[in-house]
């Protein structure tokens, strides 16, 4: 490539050892980058680089099913599934409303508990727990479609609460 031709992105190249393509006539240049190439070079020769050590990614172990991965139609009661299945955990995801006088928060929005197939409005006033806390509450809506639920909590949470799992209870 001897220089830049206009704005368009052209170039004028030169070939010591000439070609055979006229003006006009359409000019392949094939280039190679190679995956393991540290250098990330773009690359007209057939060299390969050096091969470098990979590292071996360990995968994470597997979670826990939550309720949402184990039922799949919403005619099994959620209260029975948690007998068997052992406590039914959520996580808080936001914060619902203008805080109180205090700066705390009433109302949470909690997902995990439920599938988006759940009617939610059959299980307003089951109880839930934070967990490792004595804040406990209650569910008092739906929220959304995506099978998040409204839980209102006895005297509060602040805003560095979001994120801590919650616990759901039979009624």
């Amino acid at each position: 490539i001897q220089s830049s031709f206009g704005t368009s992105g052209k170039f004028r190249m030169h070939f010591p050892q000439g070609t055979t393509v006229r003006n006009g006539e359409k000019l392949f240049l094939r280039f190679k980058r190679y995956a393991n190439d540290p250098d990330k070079k773009i690359r007209q020769d057939s060299v390969l680089p050096p091969a470098r050590p990979g590292t071996r990614i360990e995968s994470e172990p597997k979670k826990s099913k939550k309720i949402k991965d184990v039922v799949n139609e919403s005619s099994i009661p959620v209260e029975n599934l948690q007998l068997s299945q052992g406590p039914i955990q959520g996580k808080i995801s936001n914060t619902k409303g203008e805080p109180m006088a205090n700066g705390l928060y009433e109302v949470v929005i909690v997902e995990g508990f439920f599938t988006p197939e759940i009617d939610i409005r059959q299980k307003v006033g089951m109880k839930v727990q934070l967990k490792g806390t004595n804040i406990k509450g209650s569910i008092v809506g739906s929220f959304g479609k995506a099978g998040k639920c409204k839980v209102k909590l006895s005297g509060g949470i602040s805003n560095e609460m979001v994120g801590s799992e919650v616990i759901l209870f039979d009624k």
